[in-house]
């Protein structure tokens, strides 16, 4: 049997919009693409691409590919007042993964009205996206179908669509059509029909390529059941949700279902479902820098922190402490020293001296101390804790220490 990977598929994650749509966590499909020896994972949650990372390990550790997507909302611009058009932007590399991270980040702007009820991109910006991403038209919310006149399934009313935006969205595909791909869908439903129909016709005429996907929203029959269960009891289910067999199906079961749907020939929905592999087989995979980072706020840092340590000394009173007890605080600040620059540590404990000291300047609370930094005298000296560790006789070394893996807490 040949192979097919799909690349629009939800997890529990995508419920962040507000509307419950899936249970199925993203552990299940990693275990599900293993077990049928599936060559990469793809994940397209709605408008986020929260815990991408974690994704992206589980996968790899499962010896597959990641591949790096998001179901986007679209807007023509952030005046109008509508939750946009579904979209999806897949990852070819690395430079991809981090352009579209960088559009959804934007998208939850509430300030400059990217963000209404939903996260959205501009048109513009996903008109100037690279070739490092490519695009499906996803689902039926998503622009060709919400522009181009046609019955409304949910309110049995008549859309009447909007030429000028249709327009500018074939254009957009024309020009990029080496990585736009129009999303065939095989779901029993009428208006889906009427939609594959007006995809197979454009595809035709402009020389578009077409492929296929079930919206993915559940492991499997179960999962939707159970979906489909907590969706009436929420009253955010609609008429023919039944009819949507969104789970994971191989290859001949996508057949069965596009044959059953009675629309598109099994050449063109062969050739759809071969059109993931051809992107799969282009996507790179990459390597995740999981070496710990620090944030460099000071030219010469060392500098900084010797300056901060020796007035520390002086506010906290240390300098005229008798000579033998003041001998103990130097020879802690020199041990304490010598192991935050083994540890090229020193930045961070500046970075949090200076959060700290920005949080005084507005007025806003600081704790007195947290975990185990009350073991070190420079923190204390720093302001960073409100304990002085050689008088409580605390230890330094669970704070840091040459042997320490983990970050500094």
């Amino acid at each position: 049997m040949k192979q097919w990977v799909s690349l629009h598929q939800h997890t529990d994650e995508s419920n962040a919009g507000g509307y419950f749509e899936v249970v199925t966590q993203y552990t299940d499909y990693v275990k599900y693409a293993k077990e049928n020896e599936l060559p990469a994972v793809c994940i397209t949650n709605h408008g986020n691409v929260a815990r991408w990372m974690k994704h992206k390990m589980a996968i790899n550790d499962s010896g597959m590919k990641y591949i790096h997507a998001i179901e986007a909302y679209v807007t023509m611009n952030l005046e109008d007042k509508n939750r946009g058009y579904h979209t999806i932007l897949i990852a070819k590399n690395y430079e991809g993964v981090k352009e579209i991270n960088r559009l959804s980040s934007a998208s939850f702007n509430r300030q400059d009205g990217h963000f209404y009820y939903k996260p959205r991109i501009l048109f513009d910006d996903l008109k100037n996206t690279s070739d490092n991403i490519f695009v499906t038209t996803a689902c039926l919310a998503g622009a060709l179908w919400q522009t181009f006149p046609h019955l409304n399934r949910q309110t049995n009313k008549r859309v009447e669509g909007d030429k000028k935006i249709f327009k500018a969205w074939i254009d957009f595909i024309e020009q990029n059509k080496e990585r736009v791909y129009l999303e065939l869908q095989p779901h029993i439903d009428e208006e889906q029909k009427e939609y594959n129909k007006l995809l197979v016709k454009i595809a035709k005429k402009k020389g578009f390529k077409l492929i296929a996907s079930n919206d993915i929203h559940a492991l499997n029959q179960r999962h939707n059941e159970i979906r489909l269960m907590i969706k009436r009891g929420k009253k955010s289910d609609y008429e023919g949700d039944d009819k949507f067999e969104i789970w994971c199906k191989n290859y001949d079961e996508m057949l069965e279902t596009f044959e059953r749907q009675g629309v598109v020939s099994r050449g063109i929905v062969e050739k759809a479902l071969d059109a993931t592999m051809e992107i799969v087989n282009q996507v790179e995979d990459f390597e995740l820098d999981r070496t710990h980072k620090y944030p460099h706020l000071f030219k010469d840092e060392e500098s900084k922190f010797k300056e901060l340590i020796v007035e520390g000394m002086k506010k906290r009173g240390i300098a005229k402490l008798p000579k033998e007890e003041r001998k103990k605080y130097m020879s802690r600040v020199n041990k304490e020293f010598k192991v935050y620059k083994q540890n090229g540590a020193i930045s961070y404990m500046l970075a949090d001296w200076l959060m700290i000291e920005e949080a005084k300047k507005q007025g806003r609370r600081v704790g007195y101390s947290r975990g185990s930094v009350s073991g070190s005298l420079i923190a204390y000296l720093l302001n960073s804790t409100e304990i002085d560790s050689v008088k409580e006789n605390l230890n330094f070394e669970r704070f840091m220490n040459p042997e320490r893996i983990s970050l500094a807490d």
